[in-house]
């Protein structure tokens, strides 16, 4: 009963992984407005595959803004304004090459890049000039 018990659960795990033909996005989640300097993009990891994520501006990823290859299921952009810009809508998707070296894509998710809050630092340093005025 233990062994065969056993390799049903082997089978089941085979069939998930090979099964999987298409990126799971993580996030951000669909729709999202990011606003920090930094943007996270991610989708679940699958071994032994690479991946291809694109960012558009619209849907046909015809002529998208960034391609990037990776082994890794992630990627972080640091400087948000070397490409892509505040205020804008961005459509992002991920795919993995397949066994016969064909793309898969995953859905399409949106994120809009919204301004950072500069109201707050401004406000951080007025408050940190005052105290030292003070001080």
């Amino acid at each position: 009963m233990k062994k065969s018990l056993f390799f049903v659960l082997i089978f089941i795990f085979v069939a998930q992984t090979f099964s999987q033909t298409v990126p799971e996005l993580i996030a951000p989640k669909n729709g999202a407005e990011i606003s920090s300097e930094s943007l996270i993009l991610s989708w679940e990891k699958y071994e032994g595959k690479t991946y291809q994520l694109q960012i558009a501006t619209d849907t046909t990823f015809d002529s998208p803004v960034e391609v990037i290859i990776s082994d890794i299921n992630g990627y972080v952009f640091k400087n948000l304004t070397s490409k892509l810009r505040y205020k804008k809508t961005y459509f992002w998707r991920v795919a993995f090459f397949t066994t016969s070296n064909t793309l898969e894509w995953s859905e399409v998710r949106s994120f809009t890049l919204g301004v950072y809050n500069f109201d707050t630092i401004k406000k951080g340093v007025k408050d940190f000039f005052k105290k030292a005025q003070k001080g």
